[in-house]
């Protein structure tokens, strides 16, 4: 307990209120000051001539193969120069030798003798030079290639910001910087869930983000961490079309938590639980036996041979009103009943892998969501029951929907979370997060999460987490906001250390040029009056609440100049004959423009002027391909309200 209350009141720091104006800075390289700063000690492109060459091993992978190609290509694209990609079969290592060796080569073998690569997490990397040879290699191959991009990022200038724009500076010179480094990510499986990554798996990988459970981890890019199933999937355990048919629903409806019409809606998560949290074998057949059964076959039917199952419960706020269920929420809390489930079925399956199967160490991964947030935990943190504490073979994935997002889980808008959070923490380290950073009740809405992401990250960092997914629109591709998120969420869940105004600055500067100033003053009104509305403590800024488009809040004169900053910019691009920048626009135009939308019949009173208003954000949002105005509502649908 005191570990946590440490961590919470020293992070308290870090939160303060987020601008995004201010000095850009887009390089990461270390301090001058530093001693161990890498250090310029020669060249590697000059005038469009090199000595260098790019070396990986004769038993080279497919991976790694391609990061030596990336290099190849990036450093080409900057200077001209077109390196040679060799064998290790011909590299010497000696005073007058030009490479860059990618992986694990023999020429690296003769310096990486203390590197301890366990030390690396699965994403880490080293990055070395012997006099004028230049060594990167991972802890596996994908992190050789997130070596590559890192070195590219840094010492190259490449900045990979969104699906449609990756920024090569033109140099005349590529510098040789000697120096001995080593990254580790914090967290060892990160995720930002976007329509971006879905449908750009290299993206994905350039930006060193993990790949395996919303996309195929593909041996190109170095694989990932894959995941057997899919959140709320508890009712593929006990199928309904096996075990609630007419002939035996009657009979087995024990097992299940009804809805009014007695349609399942959830399993029963107390069902041949014993009290002491073992398999009730005086039951002949329950949810606790079907569902062993169940996940046997489907280690047995897995072709990834992957560690971890979901065992998630069915996206629902009704629970299971039986008398037993009724009981033991009263002793052990909804998540007790849910990890005590989890227990037995990670116990039972890893004791049949032992003895009956390959042996494979099977995990299972537990959602903590809606009911089941709220850790099985009594006011000082401690277990409710010894078997509420998840065992070594459960991890426990933490969805912080209900956070009061424009605020840290550090601060007292969200001092329950935090507490809960907190509580997770005390009983296992085996923690997941997930969590949210767009306004679900409306995409196009301005909804700056980011001022609370290092307080938060450092919270889950100190606790161990493993697994970090930060999810946004997962719809709409051309979602500007989102593009800017992605970019600067990679980077702080590789290193919450991160400078998050720097990044903003950075991405804002590349992607949008010339107008670059335009966008900041857009983002910067828009979080000074976020800020505004923050000091009424009238709102709660979470991913549903209505209050935060309350019309009252964002007077029609505010909304409208923002409209006109882009609207001049559109018309310069335009001029330009720079499409590409109009669209990008476009697209940030959506937002003021929504926002008038939502309320348009409370800023206007003339017909003609809504239905303009409404045609003009449809126009541009068909022409970005934005399909989707929250969850729930397609632009369909708003256009069939207006009859636009």
């Amino acid at each position: 307990m005191k570990k946590f209350m440490k961590i919470f009141t020293v992070l308290l720091a870090f939160v303060m209120v987020f601008s995004v104006s201010g000095a850009c800075s887009c390089s990461d390289n270390p301090s001058k000051e530093d001693p161990d700063a890498p250090k310029v000690t020669g060249v590697i492109v000059e005038n469009g001539a090199s000595d260098y060459k790019i070396v990986i091993s004769k038993k080279y992978t497919e991976a790694v193969y391609f990061a030596a190609t990336e290099m190849q290509s990036f450093i080409d694209q900057a200077t001209g120069v077109k390196l040679p990609i060799t064998l290790d079969t011909a590299a010497v290592l000696n005073e007058d030798s030009r490479f860059i060796s990618i992986g694990q080569t023999t020429v690296l073998e003769e310096i990486d003798g203390d590197v301890d690569y366990s030390a690396l997490k699965e994403d880490g990397f080293i990055v070395r030079t012997k006099w004028d040879c230049l060594f990167i290699n991972g802890a596996c191959d994908r992190a050789t290639l997130y070596g590559v991009y890192d070195y590219l990022e840094k010492f190259v200038g490449v900045k990979f910001l969104a699906s449609d724009c990756t920024y090569v500076p033109t140099l005349d010179r590529l510098d040789f910087y000697s120096m001995r480094s080593t990254e580790i990510p914090a967290f060892p499986i990160r995720m930002f869930l976007t329509k971006q990554v879905y449908n750009d798996p290299l993206l994905n990988a350039r930006m060193r983000l993990s790949a395996g459970e919303f996309f195929n981890a593909e041996e190109k890019y170095g694989g990932g961490t894959v995941f057997n199933g899919y959140i709320h999937n508890t009712l593929s355990f006990v199928p309904t079309s096996e075990y609630y048919t007419e002939d035996n629903k009657e009979k087995n409806a024990h097992m299940y938590s009804l809805d009014d019409s007695g349609n399942p809606i959830d399993i029963c998560f107390t069902d041949g639980v014993a009290e002491d949290g073992s398999l009730d074998e005086s039951m002949e057949i329950s949810v606790a036996k079907v569902a062993l059964e169940t996940l046997k076959e489907k280690v047995r039917n897995s072709k990834t041979g992957s560690n971890f199952y979901f065992f998630t419960m069915q996206d629902t706020v009704k629970e299971c009103q039986c008398s037993r269920c009724l009981e033991r929420r009263k002793k052990y809390l909804s998540s007790g009943n849910v990890v005590r489930l989890t227990n037995l079925l990670a116990k039972e399956i890893n004791e049949w892998s032992k003895k009956e199967y390959d042996g494979r160490e099977i995990k299972l991964i537990m959602f903590a969501y809606n009911n089941t947030i709220y850790a099985p935990v009594d006011d000082e943190g401690n277990a409710l029951d010894p078997t509420c504490v998840p065992n070594e073979y459960v991890h426990i994935r933490i969805a912080t929907m209900n956070q009061n997002h424009y605020y840290s889980i550090t601060e007292d808008k969200n001092f329950a979370l935090g507490k809960t959070i907190e509580g997770w923490g005390n009983l296992t380290p085996n923690i997941m997060i997930w969590n949210y950073h767009t306004f679900y009740a409306s995409f196009c809405w301005y909804f700056p999460t980011s001022r609370a992401w290092i307080a938060d990250l450092k919270v889950y960092q100190e606790m161990g987490a493993s697994y970090m997914l930060m999810q946004s629109d997962h719809i709409n591709l051309n979602d500007w906001q989102d593009k800017m998120d992605l970019y600067v969420a990679s980077k702080v869940m590789w290193n919450p250390d991160s400078d998050i105004t720097a990044l903003q600055n950075e991405f804002i500067e590349l992607y949008y040029g010339s107008s670059a100033d335009a966008v900041k003053e857009v983002t910067g009104r828009l979080d000074e009056k976020f800020y505004e509305i923050s000091l009424t403590g009238e709102v709660n800024f979470g991913v549903y609440q209505p209050k935060v488009y309350d019309s009252k809040y964002y007077p029609i004169e505010f909304l409208e100049g923002l409209a006109n900053i882009i609207d001049a910019e559109i018309e310069k691009a335009k001029d330009a004959g720079d499409d590409a920048l109009v669209s990008r626009l476009k697209a940030v135009k959506l937002t003021p423009l929504y926002m008038i939308v939502k309320n348009v019949k409370t800023y206007y009173a003339d017909s003609e002027i809504v239905n303009n208003v409404v045609k003009e954000f449809v126009e541009i949002a068909e022409e970005l391909d934005f399909k989707n105005i929250d969850e729930g509502k397609r632009l369909d649908d708003l256009k069939n309200e207006f009859g636009v």
